[in-house]
């Protein structure tokens, strides 16, 4: 009668082959109690009993989590938070909208819960001065990476491209970052647009930034606004800007092992599924996976309110809470009639 052999009896017989791996085994089990957390036992105790019984040759990577925690992460695997916000702080000498308080706006934001534990920021239509230093200012400590806006000056950027005009109204577009920010590019639109956007120098902001040990590449722009006065509601000067950001990517021959993020106003509605659709293709993107409230301003959901009585140039909209009122008139003409 024959009989089977324990294979654990059998490796017991080699204690050459094994014994680096019981010499790790028993290093573990030491630092067991100092290192692992009642939590992470079980993680813990499933990884010995691997490394135990396992035939084959092993490869793992431990990273650091904290200076005392170590634990099993797939290389691949990245966290990033990413906040796109279009702030509408337009100067007080934009004669189409006026004064918002964007100044006040700006304060109660840079101390709003949901500009923190962010990785990047990306901030558009932030054209007032005075308003954004005093955003960026109250977000530097959680955010020192921060590029200036684009299209106010060339000083600071590694790169300005595309057609930057001098006396002009800048870009309104800043990108902030925990993270060591390595390069950054601003790039102005050579379509200029057509109605209100031509009078500032609207373009992208682009980032490589460094996270742990993944390089991430973002683009924050605003591109044409839908507009009144422009022949075709801007759409053909949207679909050209689309056009330049795609070659400016294309230019930087990023490796297909980054990541490459397009962030910021690009003022498509997706409900417009043509439009929507021939943008993801001129970007050569893929559809995002879009998750929670399909509207940014969900009144169903959400209990304060934006009540807009009328809006004029130049007037002084005043806020309480989330209400906002300007005086009366029933016609605009930069938003028609109230």
């Amino acid at each position: 009668m024959k009989t089977k052999r324990n294979p654990l009896l059998n490796k017991c017989k080699k204690p050459n082959k094994f014994k680096y791996r019981n010499l790790l085994i028993g290093l573990l089990l030491c630092l067991f109690p100092l290192n692992c957390t009642f939590k992470d036992s079980l993680v813990y105790n499933k990884f010995l009993m691997y490394i135990s019984f396992s035939h084959k040759n092993l490869n793992f990577e431990l990273e650091n989590i904290n200076s005392t925690r170590k634990t099993l992460l797939p290389k691949s695997e990245i966290d990033l938070n990413i906040l796109s916000y279009n702030l509408f702080l337009y100067s007080k000498e934009d004669i189409y909208f006026g004064y918002w308080e964007e100044e006040k706006r700006a304060e109660l934001l840079g101390k709003s819960k949901f500009t923190k534990n962010q990785d990047v920021i990306v901030l558009s239509r932030v054209f007032d001065t005075n308003a954004r230093n005093t955003l960026l200012d109250n977000l530097n400590l959680e955010y020192p990476d921060q590029t200036d806006v684009i299209g106010k000056t060339k000083y600071g950027w590694d790169q300005t491209l595309g057609d930057f005009r001098q006396q002009i109204n800048n870009g309104g577009v800043v990108i902030l970052s925990k993270w060591p920010i390595q390069e950054k590019i601003q790039y102005i639109f050579k379509n200029h647009g057509c109605g209100n956007d031509t009078f500032y120098n609207k373009g992208f902001a682009y980032v490589k930034i460094k996270k742990g040990s993944q390089i991430i590449h973002i683009v924050g722009t605003d591109t044409q606004s839908e507009d009144s006065t422009c022949s075709d509601l801007g759409v053909n000067a949207r679909i050209n800007q689309l056009t330049e950001i795609k070659k400016f990517i294309d230019s930087k021959r990023i490796s297909n092992k980054e990541i490459v993020l397009i962030a910021g106003a690009l003022n498509v509605d997706k409900s417009n599924q043509s439009e929507y659709k021939n943008m993801l293709n001129i970007l050569e993107v893929n559809e995002p996976n879009y998750a929670g409230i399909p509207f940014t301003w969900d009144t169903k959901k959400t209990r304060s309110l934006l009540i807009i009585i009328s809006i004029t140039p130049g007037t002084r909209p005043q806020i309480t809470g989330n209400i906002y009122s300007f005086p009366k008139i029933t016609f605009n003409f930069r938003f028609g009639r109230i």
